[in-house]
């Protein structure tokens, strides 16, 4: 397999009943595998806080696509950013740290100072 994408990085996030990974391709390095602890069962009960934010805040769906229904999202209430916050919340400790430290210097070193400063 050649290392692809020619320039930049691309993250793969795979979402499966028996597991969660994630395929990390760098510009001029070997494919990274990183297995993540976390379950479909609790990504889907993300989704499904993620699914119930965005239509109490007038967002609707029209199979895989969202739109907005007059104009702009707002938060609505205090309930509403607790829900939120648990999803981002649960995003980055479940999902995305984990990528970052897979992610060191040798792997990518532009994602370095980016990594530095967000940890």
């Amino acid at each position: 397999m050649r290392a692809i994408p020619s320039e930049g990085l691309v993250i793969i996030i795979n979402v499966y009943c028996g597991q969660c990974d994630v395929l990390a391709l760098c510009s001029g390095k070997q494919p990274l595998h990183i297995p993540l602890n976390i379950s479909h069962t609790h990504i889907m009960k993300m989704t499904g806080i993620l699914h119930d934010y965005l239509m109490e805040n007038h967002v609707k769906s029209r199979s895989s696509s969202l739109e907005l229904r007059g104009g702009c999202l707002t938060i609505s209430n205090e309930n509403s950013v607790s829900k939120i916050s648990t999803v981002l919340h649960d995003l980055w400790k479940n999902v995305i740290k984990p990528i970052f430290n897979a992610l060191d210097s040798s792997v990518c070193p532009f994602l370095y100072l980016k990594k530095k400063i967000l940890t």
